[in-house]
């Protein structure tokens, strides 16, 4: 919110307070390190390479209408973290994966605003390199047409999932998830298991 709010026009510090001091901000992210934020978002404002005017379409919503595997309705949306010079750019504050890691782990992702929102995939900027050193931008090797090749992945899993074949890949991002654990994750969805339909 913090880079958001920079690319708005707010100047860095205002920016920062601001982002710190949203309650939505606290409860969307309530584990989240308020000093590692800021740090990280001081950080970035300070980079030449992200000057104020370089990003567009900061947390812009975009939506996608497309079809499952097997031909029903299905609509992806989600939120842009920025554009820059027509590439998508998913800022990533995690500090588990490298970016080499993350341009795998958030393909689908990225690939996803890509084709919603007409740009091509840029990458990963990764702040965790703010403070661990190495590039913070990585930049993603493949295209518009990659993008949309990736994203058949998404549609034969809804329409699995909407069937109630229900895969559970753990990763990193289990430690995230409200289900707690990849054991839970199964049992939420074999005591519940999604219905047509309802999977959007």
């Amino acid at each position: 919110r913090a880079i958001q709010l920079y690319h708005a026009g707010h100047p860095p510090r205002e920016a920062i307070a601001l982002a710190l001091a949203d309650d939505a901000i606290r409860e969307r992210y309530p584990r989240a390190d308020a000093k590692r934020a800021r740090r990280l978002a001081e950080a970035y404002c300070r980079d030449p390479a992200n000057l104020p005017d370089v990003a567009t379409a900061c947390e812009r919503e975009v939506v996608l209408e497309t079809i499952d595997a097997v031909g029903t309705p299905l609509t992806l949306r989600g939120h842009v973290d920025q554009v820059r010079a027509g590439r998508v750019w998913d800022v990533k504050a995690g500090k588990f994966h490298g970016g080499e890691a993350m341009l795998g782990v958030h393909a689908l992702q990225i690939a996803g605003y890509a084709v919603a929102g007409g740009w091509e995939p840029g990458g990963i900027i990764r702040l965790a390199a703010y403070e661990d050193g190495g590039p913070v931008f990585w930049p993603i090797p493949w295209d518009q047409a990659t993008a949309r090749g990736l994203l058949e992945t998404v549609r034969v899993d809804v329409a699995d999932l909407r069937a109630g074949y229900i895969r559970v890949r753990p990763g990193g991002h289990c430690a995230w998830c409200p289900a707690g654990d990849p054991g839970a994750c199964l049992a939420r969805f074999r005591a519940d298991p999604p219905r047509r339909g309802e999977v959007e």
